[in-house]
């Protein structure tokens, strides 16, 4: 049995899923991964100060700026 909190067993195990990780987010949220994002930015309003934002709790660590 592998030790999963191996660091090469963690890292070969994200390799294999990344390929397929936004899909199966997007899916199995039933899309709302996708529209909470679009309803934070649209919060955020346009702002002249060049605003970027990371999610970093998605998993993706997607640039929010991509989905406006």
């Amino acid at each position: 049995m592998p030790n999963i909190y191996e660091p090469d067993y963690v890292r070969n195990l994200f390799n294999q899923m990344s390929g397929s990780y936004e899909r199966m987010n997007y899916i199995t949220s039933f899309g709302f991964s996708i529209r909470w994002r679009k309803q934070f930015l649209k919060k955020l309003g346009n702002s002249s100060n060049n605003v970027q934002v990371i999610d970093l709790l998605s998993g993706l660590g997607d640039k929010l700026v991509l989905f406006k």
